[in-house]
């Protein structure tokens, strides 16, 4: 508007020093290295800096520029159940950003802040060492881990966006990410849950889960063994026995029993062919529906520890035995022998 250095004799403004740019650029992501910009008012031309001595002159408006924000996740990952956007470890989700003036202008180069929370599993106990891994992906490339209570900083593109991957590395827990510019004082904040296979989506689980409710072989549906807070008290005059086994707490069952709760208690029927069958739970072992790297995500254990053996009818022995999951050795039972069931859905 006011060419050739016009503005000093226009407006009267001194033309001779560099004068301060709000907006600000970054070839990091992580922002250590955010240049500050300042401008020549006689030549219209641009610099930049990471110097924290450098001075310019400072201009500024005579009312605020009302940046304004907005945040917005993957519809498909929001759980309106649970009120957050929900993941699997270790898998992004992308987080959009988009700044803009009160008319609507985007509105480049704005610093953006990104607070992790506290974490917590699903019984609401707090879980050390959970940093967020952030990506920024638009309009400049980076990453970094950010603990809970850390910041990690971005910077908008010329469009007024910047886009990042937020994931959580290796444990499922539930935090609040908090997104703040650094021209307003408006915050925004959006839960974040990340889950494991090896944790049920129930209230009752330690951790926050996505396991496989059921599985289907050979034509029959089975339901995952319970937990042993989903079990509830035990039957009067029985006692009841759990193992412990990839962060949750299961319900074990012996074969039918006066004393002890059994498989025809966890299934709701004395009739055996409500019971899991031989085949169908050794097809779950060759199959490899149980066992690590399994999808469903059902517990087992590793290296033949005993923890993980699964009870089955088999009716050409007219007996119960013992599937391991680890290496698919099927055993006799005994009476003391309490160990995970699974059973026909009804």
């Amino acid at each position: 508007d006011h060419p050739d250095g016009k503005i000093k004799t226009d407006l009267g403004l001194p033309v001779d020093e560099f004068v301060w740019a709000a907006n600000q650029s970054a070839t990091s992501v992580s922002a250590s290295a955010l240049n500050y910009q300042y401008a020549s008012l006689s030549r219209g031309t641009v610099g930049k800096t990471t110097s924290t001595s450098a001075e310019f002159a400072p201009l500024c408006l005579a009312k605020p520029r009302g940046a304004k924000f907005t945040v917005s996740f993957p519809a498909d990952k929001w759980s309106t159940e649970k009120q957050a956007t929900v993941v699997a470890i270790n898998e992004p989700v992308s987080a959009t950003v988009v700044v803009t003036d009160s008319s609507g202008k985007p509105i480049p180069g704005i610093l953006v802040r990104i607070l992790p929370g506290a974490t917590f599993n699903r019984q609401g106990v707090s879980i050390a060492n959970t940093n967020k891994r952030v990506t920024e992906t638009l309009p400049i490339q980076g990453m970094g881990y950010v603990s809970p209570g850390g910041v990690y900083n971005g910077i908008t593109g010329d469009d007024g966006k910047a886009v990042f991957d937020i994931d959580q590395p290796n444990s499922a827990s539930k935090a609040t990410l908090t997104f703040s510019l650094d021209t307003v004082s408006d915050v925004k904040t959006q839960d974040f849950i990340a889950t494991t296979i090896h944790s049920t989506d129930s209230p009752y689980a330690n951790n926050w889960g996505s396991m496989a409710e059921t599985m289907e072989v050979n034509g029959v549906t089975y339901k995952r063994p319970v937990l042993a807070a989903e079990f509830g008290s035990p039957p009067a005059g029985k006692t009841a026995s759990s193992v412990s086994l990839l962060g949750e707490v299961w319900a074990t069952f012996t074969l039918p029993s006066s004393s002890k709760v059994d498989v025809s208690d966890a299934c709701g029927s004395s009739n055996k062919n409500a019971h899991p069958q031989i085949a169908d739970i050794k097809a779950m072992y060759s199959s490899k529906l149980i066992g690590s790297g399994a999808a469903a995500g059902w517990p087992y254990a590793a290296d033949g520890d005993n923890r993980g053996r699964y009870l089955a009818w088999n009716s050409d022995t007219d007996g119960y035995q013992l599937v391991d999951m680890s290496f698919g050795a099927v055993t006799s039972v005994s009476a003391n022998d309490s160990v995970l069931v699974t059973c026909p859905a009804k």
